[in-house]
């Protein structure tokens, strides 16, 4: 079954959008010196926010939800639950865009849970209040030609993550592009057998995470004018710990900008100018990648203990604490009283 969401047609028009900061044509406007990137399209907001709500509330297993082109704004999130072979596809992600600008229910854009065998594809993601696409406890998800990104300058207001599958099985990451995330564009955590392919990450503080995963591939990605490119990493007191990851035939570089992540985060401690860390993972084959033209290190291999202090950690600011609680992580000094965690990386190759 097909849901069609038709806009009337005195609504329909041309959309015209200017991207003023952001790739044309594959030239990029370079950075001043130590300036946050802006990414600003124009848009021309339409009313569909309760024919699209009604329809992921109504999807049926087996649907395709067919979103048309145009602009559109959302006061709450776009919920799927416990649901099977369900499509969500616009028009393209120059054409379908999804915004939560002033989101007030909720906290992701599109929040997918305890589903299988979902794609969602051709469109665009912005401005949620927390994460742009956040899928757990899915098996089969695949997000293919999605532009998830924040508006404006850079900031540590951005949501934490633009693609965002945790705890899944069986996850593609393809064509598509993350903006402005002030934790991690495009990023996977605790997930088992994971494909990330043919994107571009840039103006995030990390580009590209493995976090905690296993039976990973990273191939054919652009990291640029992010914090730190690619990040492939294990931290500890999670319910799995990752191995077995293969980066090949990316291409990172200049990943230059100013860290702009919430204070007190593991992100927030990257160094500007970082293009790769692997830390703490094991069984990592990183090979036949292209690694250029950062300040502090094109790559690295380093423990977890790079991040942690022996000092007592200072007592948090209510607003860190609260930042923290939304899904992000903070550096844990007292990591060794995880028996099965491993600070160290070991039992890798890089070429």
């Amino acid at each position: 079954m097909i849901l069609y969401i038709k806009t009337q047609s005195i609504l329909k028009k041309k959309y015209i959008l200017y991207l003023t900061v952001i790739l044309i044509g594959g030239t990029y406007i370079a950075l001043k010196p130590g300036k946050l990137p802006s990414y600003n399209p124009e848009r021309d907001y339409l009313d569909m926010e309760v024919p699209i709500l009604e329809a992921f509330i109504t999807a049926k297993d087996s649907s395709v939800i067919q979103l048309p082109e145009g602009h559109y704004l959302f006061s709450q999130s776009l919920i799927l639950d416990g649901k099977k072979g369900i499509t969500i596809r616009g028009m393209g992600m120059d054409k379908t865009i999804l915004s939560f600008k002033g989101q007030k229910q909720g906290a992701e854009g599109i929040r997918i849970s305890n589903c299988e065998n979902i794609i969602i594809e051709n469109l665009a993601l912005e401005d949620a209040a927390g994460d742009n696409l956040k899928v757990t406890d899915t098996d089969g998800i695949i997000m293919r030609k999605i532009r998830s990104a924040w508006t404006g300058q850079v900031s540590s207001k951005n949501g934490a993550y633009a693609l965002y599958p945790v705890l899944c099985t069986n996850v593609i990451i393809e064509d598509c592009e993350a903006i402005g995330s002030s934790d991690a564009g495009i990023y996977v955590g605790q997930s088992n057998y994971v494909i990330i392919r043919n994107n571009k990450a840039y103006y995030n503080v990390a580009g590209i995470e493995s976090e905690n995963s296993t039976n990973v591939e990273i191939y054919n990605n652009e990291a640029f004018q992010n914090t730190g490119g690619l990040l492939i990493f294990n931290l500890p007191n999670l319910t799995v710990y990752g191995s077995k990851i293969k980066a090949y035939d990316n291409y990172i570089h200049d990943n230059n900008i100013k860290n702009f992540g919430v204070k007190g985060s593991i992100v927030s401690s990257v160094p500007r100018g970082s293009g790769v860390i692997i830390m703490a993972t094991k069984e990592v084959d990183f090979y036949n990648n292209k690694v250029e033209n950062h300040k502090t290190v094109n790559a690295s291999i380093v423990s977890y203990e790079v991040f942690t202090s022996e000092k007592k950690e200072r007592k948090k600011k209510k607003e860190e604490l609260k930042a923290l609680s939304n899904g992000l992580r903070a550096v844990d000094n007292d990591y060794r009283q995880d028996g099965q965690y491993n600070a160290y990386p070991g039992r890798s190759i890089y070429s």
